[in-house]
């Protein structure tokens, strides 16, 4: 993954411990996450005297891990929360905006998740302390915000200097929202998204992971088919979202290591253009989207909506404002389909979905 761009290695809730206060507030819900789950090396203080987070037991040594990450040549991620306590429990930033900042540079970190959880205020002022700490710091930090799109972060994030926010909710196990994620960012929220500001909604989930309300569990494969998680993949590609990718890492199969790793997948989404792929046709049974290239030429999403039956889908070039013969590359097959005088009519199986690049 990291041969074809993936730079990041990310750390999600948990790294800190709680307080006994904090654990004994615990609510139901919270509760019922962790069943099982022992709190052992996690439950005492949260700041040492100087005020300074602690992480658990689990993670000794921040600074060793970011020291590892990067010999690798990537960077390292890592998640706190304006708020009291995080959505699972533990210690949050709340009072302590600057001085975490100052620790997450220190030990190493370049990308900070910046998770709404107890934070209570939405608006902006509540996101521009840290905003205005990590630019500060002595080397860049990507700040990727996550209120779930409250408050229309897309028309105040870019002014903070915030690189990344969240459309909506978790996606989770919820996968039949991602058209609606991704449609959305193409349309309604599509002039907010231009290099260095990108609409973010949620993380790509195509393999295993886990149940949020069986915490304590094994992972489990996500309910989509080989299709569904080709259209997934492409859908992400092609609006410009920013490429997270969770799952159980330890339990990853070459099928999805191959869908994250297609080198013409990621460089659609990562074109220097930062163009969102603009709809041209979307009903029940169909939906196309076409994206711009910074070389002139065109990515075509073709999406077979019906999940029962095959879809014949016919194009022509001139939905593309195109009047000549254009050459077609079948990315996902790694095929050169040849030139093309009219379009192009793709058959698709039931989720199906067909990415071409035409020029």
């Amino acid at each position: 993954m990291a041969d074809v761009g993936f730079r990041y290695i990310g750390i999600d809730d948990c790294w800190m411990r709680t307080s006994p206060e904090m654990y004994a507030n615990r609510n139901e819900n919270t509760i019922k996450k962790h069943k099982g789950f022992s709190y052992e090396g996690i439950v005492g203080e949260i700041r040492d005297a100087k005020g300074d987070i602690l992480p658990n037991y689990k993670f000794p040594d921040m600074k060793g891990m970011t020291d590892y990450i990067h010999g690798y040549g990537l960077l390292a991620g890592l998640y706190c929360t304006p708020g009291p306590v995080t959505c699972q429990n533990f210690a949050g930033s709340y009072l302590h905006q600057e001085q975490d900042a100052d620790q997450f540079a220190e030990w190493g970190f370049d990308l900070l998740k910046y998770d709404q959880c107890s934070g209570g205020a939405i608006l902006e002022q509540f996101w521009k302390p840290m905003a205005e700490y990590l630019k500060s710091q002595d080397h860049d930090m990507l700040f990727n915000l996550c209120q779930y799109g409250l408050e229309d972060p897309w028309t105040w994030a870019p002014g903070l200097g915030i690189q990344s926010w969240r459309t909506g909710g978790d996606l989770n196990h919820h996968v039949d929202n991602n058209f609606i994620q991704a449609l959305r960012i193409a349309t309604e929220l599509r002039e907010y998204s231009r290099p260095g500001n990108w609409s973010d909604p949620d993380f790509m989930y195509i393999h295993r992971i886990k149940d949020v309300w069986k915490m304590n569990e094994s992972s489990e494969e996500i309910p989509l088919t080989t299709n569904q998680r080709y259209q997934y993949v492409t859908l992400w590609s092609i609006v410009c979202a920013s490429f997270f990718f969770s799952c159980d890492i330890n339990e990853i199969d070459d099928f999805t290591i191959g869908l994250l790793a297609n080198a013409d997948v990621v460089n659609i989404n990562q074109d220097e253009l930062g163009h969102v792929a603009e709809v041209i046709r979307d009903n029940d049974n169909e939906t196309i989207m076409v994206k711009n290239l910074a070389d002139g030429s065109h990515v075509l999403a073709l999406f077979n909506r019906n999940n029962k039956e095959d879809m014949t889908i016919v194009v022509n070039w001139d939905e593309l404002g195109e009047k000549k013969k254009l050459k077609v590359y079948d990315v996902w097959r790694h095929e050169r389909i040849g030139t093309l005088k009219d379009g192009i009519s793709v058959k698709l199986s039931p989720d199906g979905v067909g990415l071409f690049i035409v020029d």
